[in-house]
């Protein structure tokens, strides 16, 4: 719902808002911002292409792939992230560090839900953008 122009103005700042927020959201709880080498965990370049958000575990330290929707098509997101997922794993792991995926939209996606029925490691996050508008009245006249 909402103004989709909004949305995405919404979305394009997402990524900033988050990584700014990282210790505040739930990801920041278990996961870190993943740097290396002057590399940033945003924007991550691969050779297939740039992650949004590498993170790793912070017990584990399995590699966390996410990626922001961004009014993009399910199976374009999804598939995006599975490549990503599979460049992390033959380029990254060590050992037994595992890969998991997770794909952060602004609404609840079916597509995505079946998509990740068979997707070992993948899940989704929904985020709310509140913005409220709360009008504020005049001090009245005594009387």
């Amino acid at each position: 719902g909402g103004d989709p122009s909004l949305l995405f103005a919404m979305e394009k700042h997402l990524q900033e808002f988050l990584v700014a927020n990282w210790e505040k959201t739930p990801l920041g709880k278990t996961l870190r911002l993943h740097s290396e080498d002057e590399e940033e965990a945003t924007e991550y370049p691969t050779t297939v292409g740039r992650i949004d958000i590498l993170a790793r575990d912070k017990k584990t330290h399995d590699w966390v792939v996410v990626e922001l929707k961004r009014g993009r098509d399910s199976d374009k997101v999804l598939g995006q992230l599975l490549r990503y997922m599979g460049w992390v794993k033959i380029h990254k792991v060590q050992g037994k560090e595992k890969v998991v995926g997770i794909i952060i939209t602004s609404e609840t996606d079916e597509r995505l839900k079946y998509a990740m029925a068979m997707s070992q490691g993948v899940s989704m996050y929904t985020y709310k953008v509140n913005f409220d508008l709360k009008p504020e009245h005049a001090h009245s006249h005594g009387g």
